[in-house]
């Protein structure tokens, strides 16, 4: 009587093996649906990637390996659009020893290239660049690593990159970094470095789901707010970075830039400096702030107008440093900062700018090279 009643009440009992067996067909339409989904990831990966359909991609194991004074190129390391050659530098094969004249660029990952085309950072349009104009005589070589602050580039170089014999290099400092948490420190030696550990198994359809999310506004703005009040939690203003930028990062930025420097200089070969190019202007604005505050996830202590500031302010101290020790100094940030259309966030150059700042980086450096007359 009482499931008579039930069933009375409320209809869809009525049918519960049918129902059971829509949820069921359901379900497995849903399953079907997203192994389909993960096979065309992984298809679209093979084929436009050259990533093998098993594997399972991760960017700190495929393209890092660890030394005792700090990370570098995996050799022959391949993840997405970035193919490491053998001896762990993004582009083509190159012999060891120099066969041309070898133009090394030191940086971080707006110098690796994040945002552009395959082979569209802005060292290969640089290459691309110089033999357009007949200067097919320099050999650009792709140094940079993503993440690395000037003290892990010192150490990089001094361990690995000054091997390779370069005559010029070129070297552009992440300034923004100096708003860090923490001023940059170099990574400590290690007797027995731990390599990145193996990616366990992990859905290539899903990345790509989570890689659209996180772009939309709304949900930038909660991660936001999310991660600058966790990191500010308990800390009052004078924390914070303001518009005035602070003297104390703004040395410790121009110290590291004239050590690196320095020992380029004391290998034999030619430091060149160059500014690091910012999308907003200082001050920013009203558009800009919304992008800025998202970058914030990086820089917790900086306010948006501090990042700008202090990106210029580093930029004098680059001119200035290079008057002081008579290096070579090529003005991108005075070129290109405030060209939001050059850029895809505040930092990482767009296949238009990255062509902007290597045709900027050629006219400087064919000049660079008929004045010192290709001597080391």
């Amino acid at each position: 009587m009482r499931w008579s009643r039930l069933r009375h009440s409320y209809p869809l009992l009525s049918d519960v093996p049918g129902l059971a067996k829509r949820v069921a067909s359901g379900l497995a339409v849903l399953g079907v649906a997203l192994l389909a989904a993960e096979a065309a990831a992984r298809l679209d990966d093979f084929m436009f990637a050259d990533v093998p359909i098993a594997a399972n991609p991760d960017r700190e194991f495929d393209l890092t390996q660890i030394e005792a004074w700090g990370p570098r190129g995996k050799p022959y390391g391949h993840y997405r659009k970035w193919t490491l050659n053998s001896f762990g530098f993004l582009g083509p094969e190159m012999a060891a020893a120099p066969t041309r004249r070898r133009v090394m660029v030191l940086g971080a990952s707006e110098t690796f290239g994040l945002f552009e085309s395959a082979g569209q950072n802005y060292p290969a349009q640089l290459q691309h660049e110089l033999a357009q104009r007949g200067r097919s005589e320099f050999e650009i070589v792709n140094a940079a690593l993503p993440g690395m602050a000037l003290p892990s580039i010192s150490a990089y170089w001094e361990g690995w990159a000054i091997r390779f014999q370069p005559e010029l290099v070129l070297i552009y400092p992440s300034s923004h970094f100096y708003l860090s948490t923490e001023v940059p420190k170099p990574q400590a030696l290690q007797s027995a470095p731990r390599q990145p550990t193996p990616p366990r198994l992990q859905s290539r359809f899903a990345e790509r789901i989570k890689d659209l999310v996180k772009q939309l506004p709304a949900l930038r703005a909660i991660r936001s707010w999310f991660v600058v009040s966790q990191a500010l939690a308990g800390r009052g203003p004078d924390y914070l970075f303001t518009t005035n930028p602070d003297p104390g990062r703004l040395a410790a930025f121009e110290h590291d830039l004239e050590a690196l420097a320095d020992a380029v200089a004391r290998s034999g070969a030619i430091p060149v400096l160059i500014t690091h190019a910012f999308q907003t202007p200082s001050p920013p604005a009203a558009q800009d702030l919304a992008a800025l505050e998202y970058f914030r996830i990086f820089l917790p202590r900086a306010q948006p107008a501090a990042i700008p500031a202090f990106v210029a302010a580093a930029r004098q101290s680059v001119i200035g440093l290079g008057q002081r020790r008579g290096w070579r100094v090529i003005d991108a940030a005075g070129a290109l900062s405030g060209h939001r259309e050059l850029f895809a966030d505040p930092v990482h150059f767009n296949d238009v700018g990255s062509r902007r700042i290597a045709g900027l980086i050629s006219d400087e450096l064919t000049t660079l090279a008929i004045t010192s007359g290709g001597q080391r």
